[in-house]
């Protein structure tokens, strides 16, 4: 794919064509886990075709997911000056300070998109994400609501059924809710719409007791959500030893003692949706 898509690169002259190609390219790069190689890419192509918002919103999501929060931050607030209009690069503004854990400082940029975006509903949406992660979950609730009432087909339903009170009315046969619930996730709607509603049901079963169709809906929900993902061992591995590979003994003598501190590494270790990320985030928000 690679090789046909550097030919054709090579040999077109239009420059929105060459940006595409560029920007296919840095998908193809970032599948790959080339890390320069896809930047590269993405920077090609949002320096061809400065006007198409997209390929500088993809090169600001690769910035931040590597690091490079402040130049992510200086491209968004670029495209919001150059692009008034356009709710998502302020929404995004949101999201990358909340995926550095400035959770304060996002909400505060998620406030000025929702003022500025009040019928879009990714901005309610992501602001209710940031109260939840705050801890403000009557806000988020409320916020979630908006969101699903302001965009139907927005695929937000499982996270607002974690913070919805549910009764028993709702899993009635002639309940709205659970209609509307049973309806998204049917086999004639998009994926990621039956992933989100299959979730809802399952928390929405848990809430009022009903273990046993609560886990049948969490087990068809986990199964449609594999069903999407590219998963290999062997990749995981790869990415494990890119971690754990240059932190070797001589890495440790090297930096001994090169910072004075009477603390003490804490190391929190569990499986994947145990409550690693909330412990580390109790523990980080600890004045000691």
């Amino acid at each position: 794919a690679l090789d046909l898509l550097r030919q054709a690169i090579a040999l077109t002259r239009d420059r929105h064509l060459a940006a595409e190609f560029w920007w296919l390219a840095g998908q193809v790069h970032e599948e790959a886990q080339e890390a320069a190689e896809a930047e590269n890419a993405y920077t090609q192509a949002a320096a061809l075709d400065p006007g198409k918002i997209n390929y500088r919103m993809d090169l600001a999501r690769y910035k931040a997911g590597h690091f490079k929060v402040e130049e992510a931050l200086q491209m968004l607030r670029e495209l919001i000056a150059a692009n008034p209009a356009d709710p998502a690069p302020a929404i995004f503004v949101g999201n990358v300070l909340m995926d550095a854990g400035c959770h304060e400082e996002g909400l505060a940029a998620l406030d000025q998109a929702v003022a500025r975006f009040p019928q879009t509903a990714g901005a309610h949406f992501n602001r209710g994400v940031c109260l939840q992660m705050l801890g403000r979950v009557d806000e988020a609730r409320t916020e979630f609501e908006k969101a699903l009432m302001l965009d139907t087909s927005l695929d937000g339903h499982h996270q607002y059924a974690n913070l919805r009170k549910h009764s028993k009315d709702d899993v009635a046969p002639g309940s709205v809710y659970l209609q509307l619930l049973l309806r998204r996730a049917g086999e004639d709607m998009p994926m990621s719409t039956r992933i989100d509603s299959t979730f809802a049901l399952s928390k929405l079963y848990d809430s009022v007791g009903d273990l046993d169709n609560s886990f049948e809906y969490l087990k068809k929900a986990n199964g449609l959500k594999r069903s999407t993902l590219k998963w290999k061992m062997a990749d995981t591995r790869k990415e494990v030893q890119k971690i754990v590979g240059p932190l070797d003994r001589d890495f440790i003598e090297r930096y001994r003692g090169k910072v004075a501190s009477d603390l003490a590494p804490i190391f929190v270790l569990g499986m994947p949706r145990s409550g690693t990320t909330l412990t580390e985030q109790i523990l980080a928000a600890h004045s000691k």
